[in-house]
């Protein structure tokens, strides 16, 4: 992360500590296999244990799931190993973090209606993801000073990086019919349930994107990808919520570093609120450039002869986008988050002046 203490080297060993369940799929779909032989006669090397750091490989996704069932948070922590002291507030919402000279001491919350302060007799760890924890450090006096005045919020200190710098995966796919009923576009049939629940196998096993491949630029001396080419034996678009008849396989484009930064700022200074979420993605020309160069590769690989048994055709966009504009258009009316953003709260040394925590998570 360009901060010292935390290298992968470092954080590794506690990952290792967790109760994590991180096992290979159990019935990966046939469409997803051909894409590896593709990608491998394209001269990208099959790795069984994709990690993507490496630099080009490629392979099936390795899932959070114990014997063909997801293994959730829940699961890992709540369901028989609760973690002794833990006390979980249902339906509670924190409202800000009390600040006692220069010190987080506590907490404010509403529960049913009733507010309370629960104060802390160590450390207050703000957890609230990428969108909530700005919010929170906002609702809270810290960060920057003329926001906070203009919404009516005393200033506890002014941190000009609360909110900035947020930055997402943004992925944008292609789409093919497909010619035998093997994706998981209704997959969800009495006989799969009941293959899942008396062997743990079968389609409902899969995490949906299944294979991908990580590719470094073109001729860059960086060897960290900068793309990643996902595939999903199913019809994907609109985060999902859209349907089509018939079986589809989608492969997408996800930029992996994008130079776009968006920012999270306060709508009101109520709570219940939620903020504003700016991603201002494709701002950056390089983005969008990147993500059409995927396009392209996806299209490429799409007419391998490993897709033959499959592979009826393209509908989204359709092969009547043919030209950069035409690629760029469906980009920009169909590119979504890949629902990976951080970035919020930035961390660095005290010469940053838009980091937001130290090395020590210590909010500034």
């Amino acid at each position: 992360l360009g901060t010292p203490g935390w290298a992968w080297a470092y954080v590794e060993p506690v990952f290792r500590r967790l109760p994590l369940r991180i096992e290979p799929q159990i019935s990966p779909n046939p469409i997803s296999l051909a894409f590896l032989d593709a990608l491998q006669d394209e001269g990208i090397p099959l790795e069984r244990r994709l990690s993507g750091p490496r630099g080009k490989e490629c392979g099936l996704f390795r899932t959070t799931m114990h014997q063909g069932r997801r293994w959730s948070a829940s699961r890992a922590y709540l369901q028989g190993n609760m973690p002794p002291g833990l006390t979980l507030r249902l339906d509670t919402l924190v409202r800000r973090v009390v600040v006692e000279e220069g010190r987080a001491t506590g907490v404010e919350v509403v529960t049913e209606g009733e507010v309370s302060t629960l104060q802390a007799r160590g450390a207050v760890i703000l957890a609230g993801g990428a969108i909530n924890s700005p919010q929170l450090l906002l609702l809270s006096g810290i960060g920057p000073g003329e926001e906070l005045r203009e919404m009516g919020i005393p200033v506890r200190s002014d941190v000009p990086g609360v909110g900035r710098n947020l930055q997402d995966h943004l992925s944008v796919g292609i789409s093919w019919k497909a010619t035998r009923k093997v994706t998981l576009d209704g997959a969800d049939t009495f006989l799969n349930l009941l293959r899942w629940l008396l062997f743990r196998r079968g389609p409902l096993t899969s995490p949906v994107a299944e294979a991908a491949a990580f590719l470094p630029d073109d001729g860059s001396p960086d060897p960290r990808p900068m793309l990643e080419l996902i595939l999903g034996p199913v019809w994907f678009a609109n985060h999902g919520f859209d349907r089509r008849p018939g079986s589809h396989y989608t492969m997408g484009a996800v930029l992996l570093h994008p130079e776009s930064r968006g920012r999270i700022t306060l709508a009101s200074p109520d709570p219940l609120a939620a903020p504003h979420i700016d991603p201002a993605c494709l701002t950056a020309a390089c983005d969008a450039e990147r993500l059409l160069a995927g396009l392209r590769r996806i299209r490429h690989i799409g007419a391998h002869k490993s897709f033959a048994p499959w592979r009826g055709n393209e509908v989204f966009p359709g092969p009547g986008a043919t030209t950069d504009e035409d690629l760029l258009n469906h980009l920009r009316a169909h590119a979504q988050s890949l629902y990976h953003p951080v970035g919020s709260c930035r961390m660095g040394p005290a010469s940053d002046p838009m980091a937001v925590v130290d090395p020590e998570l210590r909010v500034r």
